[in-house]
């Protein structure tokens, strides 16, 4: 209480008042004061008999209680083991670039991209070549680092909506961070740190959907790809840079257990609007009528795409950013044909559009300015010229060509006919005998392939005015009205020479697979996989690679067997028939060409044995010495490390769950973070290694230098355990006498100020 209280505090004069009761407190206040200095004796008797009674028995030899070995609990560290040579790693990168410009297209330009733009630079990659975290840094100017974004993992595919989604067993990565370690090819730190990115180790089974070519990355989830306010531009994964969507297939080159996904946004792209062009010819023509389109709609690298149609209506939609300035849209019209062309304008709303469009009548040419959120459509007639009178006998054969005979039974006499083709898909009109005087009837034509390819064609169809006639093998029959012009064109296939893909191990078995896509195009491409049966037996590979594909060029990636503990694989030769290998990026192309040889694409492994490192642990010793868990841990600068965890209450011996493998030369310590021992007992640790070092026991921690002509190396740690001093038997009675006049002390503190502290309010007499 303050020493002079206000005036105001003694206004009330009642006995039982205010004032009363506060001069009783500052009377009782005065009592204590005078009283304190003993109270506070007292305190600190009570205080320094406590503290001695505790440290007497420790200072004068006594122990203090060990107590029994506790059993696990959750927060214990648990046992693992890591290695570099069977971990496979991703790392995931987002960027985002103020514009298409600013990014970099994938290997393949083609419509079958997703994204709003056309990108503004070309791929620096080769075909084959891994996606590296030091060329994307060359080439992303404009661009920044995104973090907080995420991407899936999924064993299927399908396109959804816009952009491309995987299916199946779903996996969604962390989001990326704001930095994370630079890794190698093979998972080992590189030094630095990448921005706006994140690592992911594969789970097993997702290691081996990937060594099956069957893992699938994209950006986003499959329910929201891409995050508000960004549009898609583009992503790469590992080898795979050319499916140009939201979709890239995920593998690992031999000798390579870490690759890189890096995926491009466009921020404030918008959601765009659409443009569809369409087309059908005024009359069946019976082949499919081809009409390039040149426009700047178009990702291809020539800036151009085509239409084809035998009658039906054809079209190509693009979904790009709205533009001030006015998207072309230009055909070439076929000679002899004529062509008209609109365009219109709506929202899938209802509400006014805001698009605007032309189209120049005599060359066809539309432009079209577009506006978010609108459809612009344009139509084209393509009108084909008047059919001659009487008969007109075509051929087409698509990705082939050779001179065909064509033979007219029917009427008064036979008629001999012979068409030329190419293999561009366009009609040829068959030539040597006039069939526009022919008489009404039925006819039938034969067809004879050249004599050298007769058992490689086949006649696949035959349309008369747009309608189906009858084929039998190479025989269709047409019938012929009178005053109708009949115009029938045969369609001819020559089967392709089949793609072999073989698989050699050498030292073992295994499971490898191939990726087989187009080399000049945008697409998902095919697998093949084949398991090995023994040395040198080349094993046929199956999958989903079609039987016939068409003619063209492919390009073949080797996918090698995964490393397990015991054997790692190197990629020996990868060569087709051609005499070519593969590039440095493990990809070699393929080509299939009419009448050419059935290409053997064929992949060769060496096996390559693992070094093993096992550590174990043993406690020896009194088992009352042992209180907590004993833990060893190895830490290597290839990524590989382990922990073993010896528990206090049953166990003699740990070792690590499996042992680390090695595929390259590193460094590994090993060290002991905790022994287990009770407070108060003593713990001799002790190692020796195998390959012996010759020095003897070792200490921890202790250095490894790993090394490639080591088959195993074994690193054995011991621990002896002495008895705690709280069951020890050999204290003698003189030590527990010194003990004696502490603990007197202490009990005659807590008596004298026990005396002072009563003796304080004895005093105290009622008023």
């Amino acid at each position: 209480l303050p020493r002079h209280l206000p005036e105001r505090y003694f206004a009330a004069t009642a006995p039982d008042g205010p004032r009363n009761r506060i001069l009783d407190l500052i009377e009782g206040w005065k009592v204590t004061r005078s009283r304190a200095p003993a109270l506070l004796a007292a305190v600190i008797c009570g205080l320094l008999g406590a503290l001695v009674s505790v440290i007497a028995p420790v200072a004068f030899g006594g122990s203090v209680a060990a107590g029994p070995a506790r059993p696990a609990r959750a927060g214990d560290p648990g046992p693992y083991a890591s290695s570099s040579a069977t971990r496979y790693q991703v790392t995931f990168a987002a960027r985002s670039c103020g514009s298409y410009k600013n990014v970099v297209a994938g290997q393949a330009r083609d419509d079958a991209g997703e994204t709003l733009g056309r990108p503004g630079r070309d791929s620096p990659y080769q075909p084959g070549q891994a996606v590296e975290a030091g060329v994307e840094d060359g080439v992303d100017a404009g661009c920044t680092d995104l973090p907080g974004w995420r991407f899936t993992l999924g064993s299927g595919h399908e396109h959804k909506g816009r952009l491309s989604a995987v299916t199946g067993r779903l996996f969604t990565t962390p989001a990326t961070k704001d930095s994370t370690s630079r890794l190698d090819a093979t998972g080992k730190d590189a030094g630095g740190l990448l921005a706006g990115a994140v690592t992911v180790s594969l789970t097993d089974e997702q290691v081996g959907l990937a060594a099956r070519r069957q893992l699938w990355v994209q950006g986003g989830t499959p329910d929201k790809p891409v995050g508000d306010g960004y549009a898609f531009g583009a992503l790469r994964c590992a080898v795979d840079g050319r499916t140009a969507g939201n979709l890239q297939w995920l593998s690992f080159p031999s000798g390579v257990r870490h690759v890189f996904c890096y995926a491009y946004y466009v921020k404030g792209a918008g959601a765009g609007g659409t443009v569809t062009v369409r087309m059908r010819t005024t009359r069946p023509v019976g082949y499919p009528q081809r009409v390039p389109f040149t426009s700047g709609l178009s990702n291809a690298a020539d800036g151009g795409f085509v239409l084809a149609s035998s009658g039906e209506q054809v079209e190509a939609t693009f979904v790009r950013e709205a533009s001030a300035t006015p998207y072309q849209v230009r055909p070439s019209t076929p000679a002899g044909w004529r062509m008209a062309a609109t365009c219109a304008a709506s929202r899938p709303d209802g509400r006014p559009a805001k698009s605007t469009s032309t189209v120049d009548a005599t060359t066809g040419t539309a432009s079209v300015t577009l506006a978010t959120g609108d459809v612009v459509v344009c139509t084209y007639s393509m009108d084909p010229p008047a059919q001659p009178p009487g008969l007109r006998l075509s051929l087409v054969t698509p990705g082939a060509g050779g001179t065909f005979g064509l033979a007219l039974a029917g009427g008064a006499r036979q008629q001999a006919l012979t068409a030329t083709t190419g293999g561009d898909g366009g009609p040829v009109t068959a030539s040597g005998a006039d069939l526009a005087a022919l008489a009404s009837g039925r006819y039938t034509v034969t067809v004879t392939p050249p004599a050298a390819q007769a058992a490689q064609w086949a006649l696949r169809g035959a349309l008369c005015n747009g309608a189906p006639a009858t084929v039998n093998a190479m025989t269709v029959a047409v019938d012929l009205v009178p005053g109708v012009p009949l115009e029938c064109v045969l369609r001819l296939d020559r089967k392709p020479p089949a793609l072999r893909l073989e698989v050699v191990t050498a030292s073992g078995i295994a499971s490898a697979a191939f990726a087989v896509v187009p080399a000049d195009g945008a697409d998902a491409g095919w697998w093949a996989a084949a398991n090995t049966t023994g040395y040198g037996v080349p094993a046929a590979a199956t999958g989903d690679v079609p039987r016939d594909l068409p003619f063209g060029t492919y390009l073949i990636s080797a996918i090698p067997p995964r490393s397990s503990l015991t054997t790692g694989w190197r990629l020996n030769t990868l060569r087709c028939d051609e005499g070519k290998e593969a590039t440095a990026g493990g990809a070699v192309r393929a080509r299939i060409t009419p009448g050419g040889p059935e290409p053997v694409c064929t992949a060769s492994y060496q096996a390559e044995p693992t070094t093993r490192l096992r550590v174990t642990l043993q406690a020896k010793g009194a088992r009352s010495g042992r209180q907590g868990p004993a833990v060893v841990e190895v830490s290597c600068v290839d990524g590989s490390g382990g922990r073993l965890v010896l528990g206090p209450a049953v166990e003699e011996q740990a070792a690590l769950p499996e042992p680390l493998a090695f595929l390259e030369p590193t460094d590994c310590v090993v060290s002991q973070p905790a022994t287990g021992a009770a407070r108060t007992s003593l713990v001799k640790t002790s190692a020796t290694r195998e390959p012996s070092t010759g020095g003897g026991a070792l200490e921890l921690p202790s250095e490894l230098d790993v090394a490639r002509d080591v088959t195993e190396y074994t690193m054995a740690v011991t621990n002896e355990f002495g008895e705690p001093l709280a069951i020890s038997s050999r204290a003698s009675f003189l030590d527990k006498l010194r003990a004696l006049p502490m603990i007197l002390a202490s009990i005659g503190m807590f008596g004298f100020g026990g005396l002072i502290f009563l003796g304080v309010f004895l005093r105290r007499r009622p008023t």
